[in-house]
């Protein structure tokens, strides 16, 4: 499946993906999605999705560069909030 890839100036990324279901085409339904969400003018890559990282788990930490491959940032990797406590903490400091 394709995907696009949008690169953000401080490295993150935006992993768009267009439903197979769309009766529009699908330069034109990402072109849509990019205006409608601020995303003109960020350099993207339209990449198989197979080439992203295979778990999903850190996905505030993936980052990337137009016309390489995205990468997982260690450092911005939090640990989950393992009892109510601990989440209800997180949510308070947000």
């Amino acid at each position: 499946m394709n995907c696009r890839v949008y690169y953000k100036p401080d490295k993150s990324v935006i992993v768009v993906y267009v439903s197979s279901k769309s009766k529009l085409s699908e330069s034109y339904s990402y072109d849509r999605h990019a205006r409608l969400n601020g995303l003109d003018g960020l350099p993207y890559d339209e990449v198989d999705s197979s080439t992203l990282p295979q778990t999903r788990e850190h996905r505030n930490a993936w980052e990337g560069e137009k016309g390489k491959s995205i990468s997982i940032n260690q450092f911005k990797i939090q640990p989950k909030p393992k009892t109510i406590e601990e989440r209800l903490i997180a949510l308070e400091a947000k």
